[in-house]
């Protein structure tokens, strides 16, 4: 006799087929805004100053720039200029160093290894990618993450899950419109999630897992801070689970990785002015960014700066959350007459 919650090739099939049906129909919708200019789209700072990067690096090479996000252009009447830029060399270079900088160099790296020209449309369409990457990265994670439910369980978990990433309103908005350090780091740290639960929970883990790991939270941590939010989760994580081999070896992994891109970051970048200009520079961006700073128009100590975050956050998924007990309805009704019978 079969296992009731076995799933059979025809669901899976279907669920998948569900998937990359709403992630297409989402990027056939949104195919005749990917070509606009960046000045005709809210956010649009975002892919210009990515496009600037890239043809800075186009014009004086990587190694001319640290391999940094140089705000300066190429023109003598371009320096002593900050634009956007608060850490400046000898020269009036000027540099980014509010994050690190793999958000600009992925699209150039690809760009570079398959020849297309950096242009809206081609970065767009490079984040349009990374909005595929966090849907399977979502259906992996959910599936995995509610195993032990049953194999019918978890595929509806993985494919409601991978839905709310290929729908979301502003995960819609910002893979398609501006490409920014989220759209690269957030993909990366939901495949680390999910690296980190098969690393952990696998009865006999493949020997890739470990490395593959370490290699996404490598790409989390070289593009936004939230590297380090992952790295300190998990040694509080490895602390609480030491006596657990593999729950330490993930955590000291994700330690190491994180800790060890930062020193390498604080190099790189005091290689500009010295260690204390960066450290002066990124830790006003912090107050400020955080609320803690008295020039910020929202603080991180107001509750009404919270319930802004609250009403912005409703607002834009609201339509999701209406949609969630509806899709449930069906399954929660089968289940409550088989209880019944």
């Amino acid at each position: 006799m079969s296992d009731p919650a076995s799933v059979s090739r025809r669901f899976k099939t279907f669920v998948i087929a569900l998937v990359v049906a709403t992630f297409a129909l989402t990027v056939a919708m949104r195919a005749p805004l990917l070509n606009l200019d960046v000045s005709n789209v809210r956010h649009g700072e975002g892919t210009a100053r990515t496009l600037r990067h890239i043809r800075i690096w186009d014009a004086v090479g990587l190694s001319e720039t640290h391999f940094m996000m140089r705000t300066t252009g190429t023109e003598p009447a371009d320096r002593f200029i900050s634009d956007v830029g608060y850490l400046a060399d000898a020269d009036g270079n000027y540099y980014y160093v509010s994050f690190p900088p793999l958000f600009p160099l992925a699209p150039y790296i690809a760009f570079k290894v398959t020849g297309v020209e950096a242009t809206p449309l081609s970065v767009r369409i490079f984040n349009l990618f990374l909005q595929a990457l966090g849907v399977l990265a979502m259906f992996l994670f959910a599936r995995r993450a509610t195993a032990r439910e049953g194999e019918r369980f978890s595929w509806l978990a993985g494919c409601g899950a991978a839905l709310f990433y290929a729908t979301a309103p502003n995960l819609l908005w910002y893979h398609s419109n501006a490409y920014t350090t989220a759209s690269l780091s957030t993909p990366f740290f939901i495949l680390a999630a999910y690296l980190a639960i098969r690393v952990v929970h696998d009865e006999a883990p493949a020997p890739w897992l470990l490395p593959a790991f370490g290699a996404a939270v490598w790409a989390v941590a070289c593009t936004e801070w939230l590297g380090v939010t992952f790295a300190a989760v998990a040694a509080v994580y490895g602390i609480v689970r030491w006596r657990d081999r593999p729950s330490r070896r993930t955590a000291i992994v994700a330690v190491v990785v994180v800790g060890v891109t930062m020193l390498a970051m604080a190099v790189q970048y005091s290689s500009i002015a010295g260690l204390s200009a960066f450290m002066a520079g990124i830790s006003g961006k912090f107050a400020m960014r955080t609320g803690v700073s008295e020039t910020s128009r929202d603080s991180i100590l107001s509750l009404q700066s919270w319930g802004l975050i609250a009403r912005r956050y409703f607002r834009a998924y609201q339509s999701f959350m209406v949609l969630i007990p509806l899709l449930a309805a069906p399954g929660l009704f089968v289940a409550w007459r088989r209880r019944r019978a």
